[in-house]
């Protein structure tokens, strides 16, 4: 068996051929020109792929072997573009509709952003107004506490009256409880007064500080078997703060230091002849604690 190998571009042909059948071949140069006879011609890809087999019994020559090459790779090269040319569309086609939703999950962030960039900015603007807010809240609840205390600055509080004792006239019980329990000397005029419930406004704040100051000095005060106790009229959130100087009030018991609570909410201490105010009850803890221990204990 003989073989002959023709190459063009990505092609090559083999021709097989029996070498008894009398197979004639012209040459020129080193370059078969014609060849006769019977022979099996075999068309391969550049991957050694066949193509084409096909057994003929013809004259060939170089240029109809050429020829015939050509034809297939031209068919080849067609069907092979074609598909090609089909994948590719749909290939583009996906990447089209890819691009086109990645366009629009573009815009939908960039609307996003600028939301949530708007939404940041009024979250700033509504934050710096609730904190003016509160800022103005706070001052118009502690002047409308203060105002409250105001109105009740000559108001004070009767504890221990025996039920029924003050009779009809409670205005003229008061002034009378007031000389015959604080001393007619230091009242030796009724103080007026006008009746509020279950409180009693003084017409006179000199006259509610007199009766505030002498009970401090006289002690325990009593109307017949019952024991008598006055105090200022607060409003309760006043006396929340107030109260919250409680436990600091205990531990100064305990010393030599003179201390009173001033209006509205002040802890006045006198430490070594010099007064310290404290305003609040932590400030005051941490006073209280700063003390030597040989300083004004008891």
């Amino acid at each position: 068996m003989n073989e002959d190998l023709l190459r063009t571009g990505d092609l090559s042909l083999t021709l097989s051929y029996p070498c008894d059948l009398g197979l004639r071949s012209s040459y020129k140069g080193n370059l078969m020109i014609e060849c006769f006879g019977t022979f099996t011609c075999s068309v391969y890809s550049s991957k050694g792929v066949v193509m084409m087999v096909k057994q003929v019994d013809l004259k060939v020559s170089l240029q109809s072997i050429w020829d015939a090459i050509r034809q297939v790779k031209g068919q080849v090269t067609t069907h092979v573009n074609a598909h090609l040319d089909m994948k590719i569309g749909i290939v583009q086609a996906g990447l089209m509709d890819i691009q086109q939703i990645l366009t629009t999950i573009t815009g939908q962030v960039t609307e996003l952003q600028q939301r949530g960039s708007v939404n940041e900015d009024q979250a700033d603007n509504l934050l710096a107004r609730v904190c003016a807010l509160e800022k103005d809240n706070a001052y118009l609840k502690e002047k409308v506490e203060d105002l409250e205390n105001q109105s009740r600055r000559s108001n004070m509080r009767f504890i221990g009256v025996p039920e029924k004792m003050e009779g009809a006239d409670m205005i003229a019980f008061i002034g009378q409880t007031i000389q015959s329990v604080l001393g007619k000397e230091n009242f030796p005029v009724v103080p007026p007064v006008e009746r509020a419930p279950i409180l009693v406004k003084f017409l006179n704040f000199q006259d509610k500080v007199k009766i505030l100051r002498l009970p401090r000095e006289k002690g325990n005060l009593q109307i017949g078997a019952n024991e008598f106790h006055i105090y200022p009229d607060f409003s309760p959130g006043l006396i929340k703060k107030r109260c919250e100087f409680d436990e600091v009030k205990k531990k100064l018991c305990g010393t030599d230091m003179k201390y009173s609570l001033q209006y509205p909410s002040t802890l006045r201490v006198t430490v070594e002849g010099k007064i310290k105010l404290l305003h609040c009850p932590k400030d005051a803890e941490a006073f209280f604690h700063d003390i030597p221990a040989e300083r004004g204990r008891r």
